[in-house]
């Protein structure tokens, strides 16, 4: 993307309604077909996932197509996995608690509790990964549908 990105703001922090510093999203702007390869060509793994805002400025593409492909994108790639790894917590949580409960370790009390935080952690981690990956997977199918899309306008159909 370093041909014809451009970023338009650069990345400010700004304060939200609850006081808290927040990143304002980075602007890239997609001007061609060549910008999606590119795009599909970075990696999917993102440490530290960006907050970012796409603008596609492709000729062709119908405005309400644009729209729809904006918003998807710019959802998927800021995605930080954050929502699998809480479900995945809440769900080891419930299920350590329950298991404890209904008699399965009840004889053992909560001489456990260090293995169910263990339990939580990792499985926090764990969904926060499956996410990342699920999140890069999802943007690149949607960069394909654009590419695809490309095709289909360029073929007539």
């Amino acid at each position: 993307m370093s041909r014809s990105r451009a970023v338009l703001k650069e990345d400010r922090m700004a304060l939200d309604y609850g006081g808290k510093v927040r990143r304002e999203p980075t602007e890239w702007v997609i001007r061609s077909y060549d910008d999606l390869e590119i795009l599909l060509t970075q990696p999917t793994w993102r440490l530290h996932p960006a907050n970012v805002r796409f603008f596609i400025e492709i000729p062709g593409l119908q405005s309400e197509d644009r729209s729809q492909f904006e918003r998807q994108l710019s959802r998927s790639y800021s995605d930080c996995g954050c929502s699998l790894g809480t479900a995945a917590g809440l769900v080891s949580l419930v299920a350590y608690l329950g298991a404890i409960f209904a008699g399965t370790w009840h004889d053992m009390g909560w001489a456990l509790w260090p293995i169910g935080i263990l339990l939580v952690i990792s499985s926090v981690g764990i969904g926060k990964v499956v996410g990342l990956a699920w999140a890069g997977r999802t943007s690149r199918r949607i960069i394909r549908n654009i590419i695809e899309k490309k095709a289909r306008i360029a073929g007539g159909i």
